[in-house]
């Protein structure tokens, strides 16, 4: 193809009478022009999944998983796992790692699955393949599937039956009560609420209690009877506000432990938070302007 174009740019040129500066020019600007076309039409290298020592997976940005389960050998090996999942903005996350499972013979293969067992439901979660030496099952959905708290592992034939075939590990995710994220906030869910949920860019308005570590109040909305409203994730507040209520739904109350990164830092504010303060937060979630 380039060559037909290349050709037919000369041919016009020659009987236009123009000079072979301008024929070369041409020329390179076709070739350049080929090489930038050919590459664009390639496929996006596939991104890998990177999963830390603790199973936290990394793919671009730390997903903080809330329900967590230590999964057992059922089959009769020496197979373990560990089981994550949350629902956070609108997506349901779940991490399954494992640990001393074999090799699959022939055409069988591992599949995961998220089950309810009273009434009895499964969802599959997928095949899983062995990437990097590791198997691990990474899936998402729209739908929060967090009522499927126990995880299965089994070994599946190629048979073309959907049903769960043999068991090799297995357990119950239950819900944290106290979650540490990346920059080192602790956040615990005293109370999940059942309205809409906060994302950044909401007006959010909320009541407080701010302590500090001897449990001695510095602050409290509560105490002088107003709520408090804010812009969430535009750093009108502490840092460790904009990460906490993030997330939270309306009625919902949750506890927040901020580290000192993440609140005044080493100035603090002097005559109220002193320098290196690590802050107690009880928070509760009254309104989203507009939700």
């Amino acid at each position: 193809m380039y060559k037909s174009l290349i050709h037919n740019s000369m041919q016009n040129i020659k009987e236009s009478g123009l000079s072979i500066v301008w024929i070369l020019v041409i020329v390179a600007v076709v070739i350049v022009g080929g090489f930038i076309f050919f590459f664009s039409q390639q496929p996006e290298e596939e991104k890998g999944i990177v999963v830390d020592n603790e199973g936290n997976m990394m793919t671009g940005g730390d997903i903080i998983y809330d329900y967590i389960g230590e999964l057992s050998d059922v089959s009769g090996g020496s197979g373990s796992g560990l089981a994550k999942a949350t629902f956070q903005d609108d997506t349901y996350n779940l991490l399954a790692t494992f640990t001393n499972i074999p090799d699959p013979t022939g055409s069988d293969f591992y599949e995961g699955w998220v089950v309810i067992q009273e009434p009895l439901s499964f969802i599959s979660t997928g095949v899983i393949e062995n990437k990097d030496g590791a198997y691990a099952n990474v899936f998402s959905s729209d739908v929060d599937l967090t009522d499927y708290n126990f995880y299965v592992l089994t070994l599946e034939p190629d048979d073309g039956d959907p049903l769960p075939a043999k068991h090799i590990v297995e357990g119950t995710m239950e819900k944290k009560s106290l979650i540490t994220t990346p920059t080192g906030l602790q956040i615990e869910n005293v109370k999940v609420g059942e309205g809409a949920e906060a994302k950044s860019g909401d007006q959010v308005a909320v009541h407080y209690v701010g302590t500090f570590e001897d449990g001695s109040v510095f602050d409290s909305s509560r105490a002088k009877n107003t709520s408090f409203t804010f812009l969430l994730g535009a750093g009108r507040v502490i840092q460790g506000w904009d990460e906490g209520v993030l997330g939270m739904k309306v009625g919902g109350v949750r506890n927040l432990v901020i580290p000192p990164n993440l609140a005044y830092g080493a100035q603090g504010i002097p005559g109220a938070i002193p320098a290196n303060a690590t802050l107690y937060f009880e928070v509760e979630l009254l309104q989203i302007q507009g939700k």
